[in-house]
């Protein structure tokens, strides 16, 4: 049976299961999710997280909230492909469905379900945590801003990148004798 941390505010979502996030030499999906105190502490004592680690606000002051982060690792230690957790949302009758086409965005909230297990690995033991699924109940979309490269003018068709709509003119001001 799968733990549960419930309406949480979720960041860092990376949650595509045919691009999962490089992370230290591995592939992993995974999210963090924002948890009081009380939460996170218990997380430390079962030794599932090492450090608190406090969430600021954009003035560097402390929220109550403490980052909580769990990962799926994408392939076993013998390059097998894993399965990546599912992100589901729930329909006007209540119901779970799958979550598809939308990259989850910072501050959308849901709930995080997550397994446990003991591991024994070079004389070192220890308890971690495995992702299983994320139940998106206020989804914030991910949207880019601008596409990479628009700051030097509209892009190409066809290029790697989105052409922006409207591209603004930017105008540097810079001094016309080069020096930089």
């Amino acid at each position: 049976m799968a733990n549960l941390v419930e309406n949480v505010e979720l960041n860092w979502c990376f949650l595509d299961p045919n691009n999962p996030q490089e992370n230290f030499e591995k592939l992993q999906w995974s999210v963090t999710a924002y948890v009081d105190k009380k939460v996170a502490e218990k997380f430390k004592k079962n030794g599932f997280i090492r450090t608190l680690r406090p969430v600021e606000d954009a003035d560097g002051n402390e929220t109550g909230q403490y980052k909580v982060t769990f990962k799926q690792n994408a392939k076993t230690s013998a390059g097998k492909d894993l399965m990546p957790p599912g992100v589901f949302t729930r329909t006007e009758k209540g119901t779970i469905k799958p979550l598809t086409g939308v990259i989850v965005g910072n501050g959308s909230t849901g709930t995080v379900s997550f397994d446990t297990y003991d591991w024994d690995y070079k004389g070192q033991k220890g308890k971690s945590m495995s992702l299983k699924n994320v139940l998106i109940t206020n989804l914030i979309p991910y949207e880019k801003s601008d596409p990479a490269g628009s700051e030097f003018g509209d892009l190409e068709s066809g290029s790697e990148f989105n052409k922006k709509e409207d591209a603004d003119d930017v105008d540097l001001d810079f001094e016309e004798d080069g020096d930089y």
